[in-house]
């Protein structure tokens, strides 16, 4: 299991350390207790556009791989794409489709299909940008 998952791509991508989102619009945690993974998601928008991601991970190398491959792709994303992408990454992860046309790296999580106690690291990340841009368009009187 371990080769087949933690393939080149994916530690390589472990490896990389996100940005640091200064002053951020929105921000959120989202925390998988089944296996302890925990990320904080940091997110800067210009308008309906995502300007900026940065994510504080605490898990798997399938779940950092994943903030690291978000972070970097879902810059200049309006809001709409990045929905879609989201649900279209989690589609590929829980059901094997394919990946999603705005983030077709993400093929090389596709082996994590095959392991259903795994489907949660690599969307965790997604599930946190998706939960900080909710953040972010909150207006004050939403509170």
């Amino acid at each position: 299991m371990s080769t087949e998952l933690y393939h080149r791509q994916i530690l390589d991508w472990a490896a990389q350390e996100t940005p640091e989102v200064e002053n951020p619009d929105g921000t959120a945690r989202i925390d998988n207790p089944l296996c302890g993974d925990r990320v904080d998601a940091f997110v800067k928008l210009s308008g309906q556009t995502i300007e900026a991601v940065g994510f504080t991970v605490r898990g798997c190398r399938l779940c950092e791989a994943s903030a690291a491959l978000i972070a970097r792709q879902a810059v200049s994303m309006d809001l709409a794409t990045w929905n879609k992408t989201a649900e279209e990454f989690d589609l590929m992860i829980r059901k094997g489709t394919a990946a999603p046309e705005c983030l077709l790296e993400a093929e090389a999580f596709l082996p994590v299909h095959d392991y259903k106690s795994r489907h949660d690291c690599p969307i965790l990340p997604a599930q946190a940008l998706t939960a900080a841009l909710a953040d972010a368009e909150k207006t004050p009187e939403d509170g």
